[in-house]
C-alpha cells in the first residue's frame, strides 16, 4: 500500500494520507546552512535512471527504478515546484527515498529536504535554497532524462524483441570475450557494460506501439507536461498558483 501511494506522491502524516500537491510539515531542526543544489544526470542503464544530488557539501546518488518509480512523479513534482508550490515524493530508490520542499525563510527560498532508507545506500540532505533554482535544476534533469539517448532501451526496457535483443547479447558476448583476449577490450566490467548497452540502442529495434510510448514519455519530460489520461490514472489534482489565488479573491 506504502509503495503504491508513495510512488503517486502521497506521505502519511499524523494518521492521514496527504498528496504531492499539498505541503509536507518537516520536523523542525536547528539553523540550515543556505547552500546551491545542483542535480547531475550520470547514466540510463538496464532500467534505472541514477543522477546526484550536489548541496554544499553534502551529495547523494540516487536512482530511479524502472520498477518501483515512475518519471510521471518526477514531472509532477516538478510542475508543482515551478508553480510556487511545495511539493513531496518518494520517487527514486523504490519510494526509500523521500524528497521534500517546505517552507523557507524568505518567499524566494525553501527548505530542500531528502531522505534516503534504501537499506546500504542511507544518507540525508537538509538544506535553505532559492526556490526557483531549485526548480530550474530539476527541470533541466528532466530535461535531459527525455533527450537521453538510452532512455527508451534501457529504462522503458520491458517488451524489447526477444529474438533482436539475444541476437546482439550473443554477438556482443563473443566479440567481447576475443576482445579481451587479444588485449583490444579492458577486462573490465564497467566498460563491458557501457559497450553492450550502447549495442543494444544500435542493435535493437523498438517496436511501434513501443516506440510510440517512448516517445509520449520523451515529449513529457522535455515539456513537463503530463498526459490527461496519466493525470487521471495518478490522480493528480489541479495545480493552484498564488496568481491563481490572487485573482480568486479578487486582489
Amino acid at each position: 500500500m506504502r509503495n503504491r501511494a508513495s510512488r503517486h506522491g502521497w506521505h502519511i502524516q499524523d494518521n492521514s494520507w496527504i498528496p504531492i500537491e499539498e505541503p509536507l510539515l518537516l520536523p523542525r531542526t536547528k539553523s540550515l546552512d543556505e547552500t546551491i543544489v545542483t542535480l547531475v544526470l550520470k547514466n540510463i542503464l538496464f532500467g534505472s535512471i541514477t543522477f546526484e544530488i550536489n548541496a554544499g557539501d553534502s551529495r547523494l546518488d540516487l536512482v530511479i527504478s524502472d520498477v518501483s518509480d515512475n518519471p510521471v512523479t518526477l514531472v509532477r513534482f516538478i510542475q508543482i515546484l515551478n508553480a510556487g508550490g511545495l511539493p513531496h515524493a518518494a520517487m527514486t530508490n523504490e519510494t526509500w527515498c523521500d524528497v521534500v520542499v517546505s517552507e523557507g525563510p524568505s518567499p524566494d527560498q525553501c527548505r530542500f529536504f531528502v531522505n534516503n532508507e534504501y537499506p546500504g545506500q542511507e544518507g540525508h540532505i537538509d538544506t535553505i535554497t532559492n526556490k526557483a533554482m531549485l526548480g530550474k535544476a530539476f527541470s533541466d534533469l528532466a530535461l535531459q532524462i527525455g533527450m537521453h539517448p538510452y532512455f527508451a532501451h534501457h529504462y522503458l526496457s520491458h517488451g524489447l524483441p526477444m529474438e533482436d535483443y539475444e541476437r546482439v547479447v550473443k554477438a556482443h558476448d563473443e566479440d567481447w570475450a576475443a576482445g579481451v583476449k587479444q588485449g583490444i577490450y579492458p577486462n573490465d566490467m564497467d566498460a563491458e557494460d557501457m559497450l553492450f548497452a550502447s549495442r543494444i540502442v544500435e542493435g535493437v529495434t523498438l517496436p511501434v506501439e513501443y516506440a510510440k510510448e517512448a516517445a509520449k514519455y520523451r515529449h513529457m519530460l522535455q515539456s513537463l507536461e503530463i498526459p490527461q489520461d496519466w493525470q487521471l490514472k495518478f490522480g493528480f489534482r489541479p495545480i493552484v498558483t498564488d496568481h491563481d489565488i490572487t485573482e480568486l479573491v479578487g486582489f
